[in-house]
């Protein structure tokens, strides 16, 4: 496969730019990639990062693996995608500035659609080419904090039961089985429907990448390594596994937010889940779960929410 004008060949490692439009000034939308070949032949693992601009936990996660990667060890071949969405990385937002949409609700993508959906079209073309499973990474952003958990889709195909295999060698306690409907044009889907088994892989935000968050990236990425024969068998894992639609939490009023749980928390129906509050302290609303089940994300600490906004996401 070629990566822009990077071809692979003997090396371990190769760095690339995959193009996926270009600017106003006619410069390339470029997204910067790092190849590395195992010493033996085998499947090849597409890690992508930064499908939404703020979430760089998912870059962290990539640079341990790469400190800790052995290519001797190494049966395959990983493509690391930093930047899937390079729009977003530098204007550091969720929705590209240029086009007002959310870069992860585009895909398979459209060639001759909007520039998000041209770029998720470019994207598809080059992992689809000889990808055999995929891993995206993802985590809150600046304003939101994520669960630690993986998301699968098993539609009862070949791939999404690849797939569910996939989530649960991600080594997490609790994966996701999210119906298509509930993230419509997600990357992961996409892939899927190509028949190629793909994952998201969710931990943290709020603003800073903690040290969790980057163990918890890199061994999803060796524990998928794993699970497809591209290094060692690790021990069998059996998360506990959730489904069906998120239900959302918004306030009516607008204020400070101030959560009473935390993302990956079990919650109860009508526990509460966060108050908001007015500039003096006072609490002006109190929120409460919609059912039981699982904080998959809430907005951080102390964060200014509008009236309707979303501020947390049980399933």
């Amino acid at each position: 496969m070629a990566i822009a004008t990077v071809r692979l060949g003997s090396k371990a490692s190769t760095s690339g730019l995959l193009k996926l439009g270009e600017y106003p000034d006619g410069q390339e939308i470029l997204c910067p990639t790092i190849t590395v070949r195992g010493r033996l032949d085998g499947p090849q693992l597409w890690v992508q990062a930064c499908v939404h601009g703020p979430e760089v936990g998912g870059i962290a996660g990539i640079h341990d693996v790469l400190r800790r990667l052995d290519p001797d060890c190494l049966r395959g071949t990983i493509v690391f995608v930093l930047l899937a969405n390079p729009l977003g990385y530098r204007d550091n937002v969720r929705l590209n500035a240029v086009d007002g949409i959310n870069f992860n609700r585009t895909f398979p993508g459209n060639a001759a659609g909007t520039t998000s959906e041209r770029m998720a079209a470019r994207l598809m073309e080059a992992a689809t080419e000889g990808a055999d499973a995929v891993v995206d990474l993802h985590s809150g952003g600046n304003t939101v904090v994520s669960a630690q958990y993986a998301i699968y889709s098993h539609d009862g195909t070949q791939a999404g039961e690849r797939s569910e295999r996939l989530a649960a060698a991600a080594g997490f306690d609790v994966i996701w089985n999210a119906p298509s409907s509930a993230l419509r044009g997600a990357a992961y889907l996409a892939y899927q429907d190509a028949g190629i088994p793909a994952v998201i892989v969710e931990s943290g935000g709020g603003g800073q990448v903690t040290a969790s968050d980057i163990e918890n990236f890199a061994n999803a990425i060796f524990g998928i390594c794993a699970e497809l024969g591209m290094s060692e068998p690790r021990p069998d894992r059996h998360p506990r596994q959730i489904s069906g639609l998120p239900s959302v939490v918004r306030p009516g009023h607008g204020g400070l937010l101030l959560p009473r749980v935390c993302a990956g928390e079990s919650v109860i129906e009508k526990q509460l889940v966060a108050s908001v509050l007015a500039l003096d302290g006072t609490v002006k609303e109190d929120l409460l779960a919609p059912k039981s089940g699982f904080i998959s994300s809430i907005t951080k600490n102390y964060h200014q929410v509008y009236s309707g906004e979303e501020i947390a996401t049980v399933v």
